[in-house]
């Protein structure tokens, strides 16, 4: 009997690329949400920093020009922060997608290597029986031989 052979492998070595990519796409999503909080962290830090250059000059005295200039930059800071926050969002929601995707991915991949088990399972059970009645009919045979010699 010929060897066993799903006629769908194409379509399940398909899905198992559909499903990597899909991992890479979450893994490359979870980095850019990881970067644009390391991005607030760093807009955080240069506030605080700028802050306290701000005060110790305002302690010391400081002129108008450079007040301005310092607020300026801290209110730049401000936005910048409030932008990276934004965009964190939307990556956080491209993510949910990309996992909901990844999450079909895997089970249209699952459902498919699931069919192939139940066809590998019958397939065996079909060589299983056509052994077992070569056997059976070896043993007939051989009896019937028996029989007649006798």
């Amino acid at each position: 009997m010929k060897k066993f052979h799903f006629s769908l492998e194409s379509l399940l070595t398909y899905r198992i690329f559909l499903e990597r990519k899909a991992k890479e796409d979450v893994v490359s999503a979870l980095g850019d949400i990881r970067k644009c909080e390391q991005t607030i962290v760093d807009f955080m830090q240069e506030h605080k920093k700028t802050f306290g250059l701000l005060d110790k000059e305002t302690d010391a005295g400081i002129g108008v020009e450079k007040f301005r200039l310092y607020n300026e930059y801290l209110e730049d800071l401000e936005r910048e922060v409030k932008e990276a926050e934004k965009q964190l969002v939307q990556l956080k929601n491209k993510l949910l997608e990309k996992q909901e995707i990844l999450k079909q991915r895997a089970m249209q991949k699952k459902i498919l290597e699931k069919v192939k088990d139940l066809k590998k399972e019958e397939y065996d059970k079909e060589v299983l029986d056509m052994l077992q009645k070569e056997a059976d009919d070896m043993i007939s045979l051989k009896k019937a031989r028996e029989i007649i010699e006798k």
